[in-house]
C-alpha cells in the first residue's frame, strides 16, 4: 500500500530501522543515547488502512529508557587446611536496565511524522 511505503520512507529519512513491514503496519524503531549512562528506545508503530480510494494512517510511538547499572563481585577461594582466602582481583560487569517506558503523547511529535509523510505522498494527505 503506498501509505504504508510512504510511512517507511519518512521513518528511514529519520534515522528509524524497520523492523517489520507487511504492507499494511509498520514496525520501525530508533535508539539513541542522551548520556553516558542512558539509552533511549523509540518504537513506531504505523498501521494503513485502506478507505475510499485512499487510505487512513494510524500512528503510535512508545519510549523505553534504559540506565546502566554496574555491579562488582570479589573473587575468593577455598584452600582444603588453609581456610577461605578472598583475594583484591574483582570482576565488574554492566547490563541495561529498563527504567521507564510510555506512550508518546506529544501532538508535535505526530505532527511532524504526518507533515513528512504528506511530503513522500507528494503532498495528498488531509
Amino acid at each position: 500500500m503506498k501509505a504504508c511505503d510512504a510511512a517507511q520512507m519518512a521513518l528511514l529519512s529519520q534515522g528509524y530501522r524497520i523492523e517489520a513491514s507487511d504492507g499494511l503496519s509498520v514496525h520501525a524503531q530508533k535508539h539513541f543515547q542522551p548520556d553516558d549512562e542512558v539509552n533511549t528506545t523509540i518504537d513506531f508503530y504505523v498501521t494503513c488502512k485502506e478507505q475510499d480510494g485512499g487510505a487512513m494512517v494510524f500512528a503510535n510511538a512508545v519510549e523505553t529508557t534504559y540506565e546502566l547499572k554496574k555491579t562488582s563481585n570479589a573473587t575468593g577461594f577455598s584452600v582444603a587446611g588453609a581456610g577461605s582466602i578472598t583475594m583484591p582481583w574483582s570482576k565488574s560487569a554492566d547490563s541495561l536496565v529498563k527504567v521507564a517506558g510510555q506512550t508518546i503523547a506529544d501532538g508535535k511529535f505526530y505532527q511532524r511524522f504526518f507533515d513528512l509523510l504528506s511530503t513522500y505522498l507528494g503532498g495528498k494527505a488531509r
